[in-house]
C-alpha cells in the first residue's frame, strides 16, 4: 500500500448510518452474484440491502471520510447481514420473496459459542488491490481474540478464488465442501467451502 493511502485511512467498528447507501453499493459489487437471484433487478438488490445490514456488526475502512470496504460479522446473535422474509416479500413478491429468504438462511448460519462467523469482504472497486483485505482480516482476528473466541469462521462461495487465497494465506483452514443442489442451481451457485481460523 502506497504511504499516500496509507496515512489516509482508518479502521473503525462500524459503519455510520449515513453511509448504509454506499455500503449496500460496495456489498452488491463484491456479491453480485450471491445477491441476484431469478429477476431480481439492481434496484431490488440494493433495496434488500439497506434494510438488512446490521452497521454495528463490522469493520469498516474510511479512505477520507469515504467508505471504501468492510468485512461483517455475526456474533452472539447479532448478524451483519440480517435478510428477513417481510422484507424479501415486499420487494421480491410473496413467491420469490419465500425463496430467496430460504436461500440466504441457508448461507447464514449462526455461529457457535465462542466462535465469529465472517460476513465476507467487500471493498469499492476503485480501491480493490490496496491491502484493505488482508488489513480488516487482521482486524477480525485481533476482535476475535480480544473476545476470547475460539475461532473465526466463513464461507467462501465457488468462483470466488482470489478470497478463497486470501483466506488461506492468512492462516483459515478449509474444513469441509458444500454443494448448494438444486436451489443452487436456481441462484447461480454451486457451493461454498466451509472455513476456520482458530483463535
Amino acid at each position: 500500500m502506497n504511504k499516500d493511502i496509507q496515512n489516509r485511512i482508518k479502521i473503525v467498528k462500524g459503519i455510520n448510518k449515513n453511509d448504509i447507501e454506499i455500503a449496500a453499493l460496495i456489498y452488491y459489487e463484491a456479491f453480485r452474484k450471491k445477491i441476484l437471484s431469478g429477476d431480481m433487478t439492481e434496484m431490488q438488490a440494493l433495496e434488500l440491502l439497506k434494510r438488512s445490514i446490521n452497521t454495528e456488526n463490522c469493520f469498516a475502512v474510511y479512505y477520507d471520510d469515504a467508505l471504501v470496504a468492510f468485512s461483517g460479522f455475526y456474533k452472539e446473535k447479532k448478524a451483519f447481514m440480517k435478510i428477513k422474509l417481510i422484507d424479501c416479500a415486499d420487494i421480491l413478491g410473496l413467491f420469490e420473496g419465500f425463496f430467496y429468504f430460504i436461500f440466504s438462511a441457508m448461507l447464514n448460519r449462526p455461529p457457535a459459542k465462542k466462535e465469529l462467523q465472517m460476513d465476507g469482504i467487500a471493498v469499492r472497486s476503485d480501491f480493490r488491490g490496496n491491502g484493505f483485505g488482508s488489513m480488516l482480516l487482521k482486524k477480525l482476528i485481533e476482535y476475535g481474540k480480544y473476545l476470547n473466541f475460539n475461532k473465526i469462521k466463513l464461507d467462501v462461495i465457488d468462483g470466488n478464488d482470489g478470497a478463497h487465497r486470501l483466506y488461506l494465506k492468512t492462516g483459515f483452514k478449509d474444513i469441509k465442501r458444500h454443494r448448494l443442489g438444486i436451489l443452487g442451481v436456481l441462484y447461480g451457485i454451486k457451493g461454498f467451502t466451509h472455513m476456520h481460523y482458530t483463535l
